[in-house]
């Protein structure tokens, strides 16, 4: 990639995307990864998110129930997901995220990947030099979803002694978006992720509203980033931590502006 970097052949933009993007280690790792009949030498990574124990019963069920039609080999219903997609997704979400109201097809939009979705928010959310607003410590990967391309900044907030699960937390993001904001780097979004990547803990129903009351107060938007919201199980060193809530399952009537709300979620997980 440097010999591209180096020569006349990119943009300059493409140029500062290979130095900007900060993904050459996984690269090397991806091109090196250990398989147990393949590459029994290659590398074991332990900093891929994947969900390897299913891959079995994933491959069997795709392989027993996937059939296609002609129909899947045309341009089908639009770019933004097959009405088949998005219809077994609406049922999905419905049956698992427990919405106040049953999610309809015309509801979601799908994209390849929770990513390319990120990105495609920070674009159309924000304009180049603006701000999302996210809790520290935070994915590693949001800086580059929103950064690369839209040029939306990333400002974290920092939490001190403070839990970053608890209502007092909610001061917090309004000190930083006021401090920001005047700065000279609007907010124009919050990003929640939860459940947290990488703290694994759950965000309270109570704090989650006041969140939403937050981004109604200062006319932003809430990205709910869920991806891993059926990746949970009871923990018996935490017998009481909060559950998962989704924020489709919060009424937000007197609360926040339901089209300031942005719940994402991907079958990765």
């Amino acid at each position: 990639m440097n010999s591209y970097q180096d020569s006349a052949l990119l943009s300059a933009r493409g140029s500062r995307l290979i130095v900007e993007s900060g993904h050459s280690a996984l690269h090397e790792v991806l091109e090196d990864i250990y398989h147990p009949e393949r590459n029994p030498d290659g590398i074991l990574s332990l900093g891929l998110a994947e969900n390897s124990l299913m891959h079995d019963e994933l491959l069997q069920y795709i392989h027993d129930t996937f059939k296609l039609t002609s129909h899947d080999l045309m341009y089908g219903d639009g770019s933004h997901g097959s009405k088949r997609l998005r219809n077994a997704a609406a049922r999905f979400i419905t049956r698992h995220l427990n919405p106040v109201m049953p999610v309809e097809s015309k509801h979601i939009v799908v994209s390849l990947g929770v990513s390319n979705i990120l990105e495609t928010l920070a674009y159309t959310l924000a304009n180049s030099g603006d701000g999302f607003l996210i809790g520290r410590p935070f994915y590693g990967a949001f800086p580059a979803d929103f950064g690369a391309r839209a040029k939306v900044r990333v400002v974290g907030v920092p939490f001190g002694s403070i839990d970053p699960f608890s209502f007092e937390a909610v001061a917090k993001y309004e000190e930083t978006l006021l401090r920001s904001n005047r700065a000279g780097v609007p907010i124009k979004a919050l990003v929640l992720c939860t459940p947290h990547n990488p703290l694994g803990r759950c965000y309270t129903r109570e704090v989650i509203i006041a969140l939403m009351e937050l981004c109604q107060k200062h006319s932003i938007h809430l990205i709910s980033d869920e991806i891993y919201a059926l990746s949970i199980w009871p923990n018996p060193d935490a017998p009481n931590a909060p559950t998962f809530t989704s924020t489709l399952s919060i009424n937000t009537t007197g609360i926040i502006d339901p089209f300031r709300v942005h719940a994402l979620w991907g079958m990765s997980k």
